[in-house]
């Protein structure tokens, strides 16, 4: 923003507001359209300041830098917040919702589902080692551990998305309220 002068056509008399960016320019006045030169910086700031002026570039470009971080933001919240949520619907379904009695019932299902071989390969793998028998609660940790780090990741998603929908939010504010960059 810089002061607005006032300065009197030479042709005319009709003000002509000038800015500082103006001195010494060859203008023509908007009332008799005569061609003048504005008057040097030092007599321009002698003029009287009318006030401030916003060239018109200028609010131009922030009326698209306002739309651009609007539809950034809605883009952000859109494929963000959606992928989030997704992925998270995605990772509760990994998420196994057993009971430990109900692994116990698995795991005796599959003893008795299983061959002579198998009981003998598994009793020989786990004896040695005086382990607890693990067949299905193997699956069921890594499923539990590849369903949180899912989460993880969405809650992340979501955090990218709570961006867009501040960054949109801000836009909407600057638009309704005319409030400057």
């Amino acid at each position: 923003m810089s002061p607005v002068h006032l300065f009197p056509c030479p042709a005319c008399s009709h003000p002509v507001p000038l800015e500082l960016r103006q001195a010494g320019q060859s203008l023509a006045c908007p009332e008799c359209q005569q061609s003048f030169d504005a008057p040097k910086l030092r007599e321009l700031r002698q003029l009287p300041v009318v006030g401030n002026t916003v060239a018109p570039q200028s609010s131009a470009v922030r009326k698209k830098i306002r739309s651009g971080m609007l539809a950034i933001g809605l883009g952000l919240v859109l494929l963000f917040g959606s992928s989030g949520f997704a992925l998270y619907r995605h990772a509760a379904a990994k998420l196994p919702r057993l009971t430990p009695d109900q692994v116990i019932e698995l795991q005796n299902q599959d003893i008795e589902q299983a061959s002579i071989n198998q009981l003998y390969g598994w009793w020989d793998e786990v004896y040695p080692e005086r382990h607890k028998v693990e067949w299905q609660e193997t699956e069921v940790k890594s499923q539990i551990a590849q369903g949180e780090r899912l989460i993880l990741i969405s809650y992340g998603l979501f955090g990218i998305a709570a961006v867009g929908g501040c960054l949109a939010l801000t836009a909407l504010v600057w638009r309704t309220a005319g409030t400057r960059l």
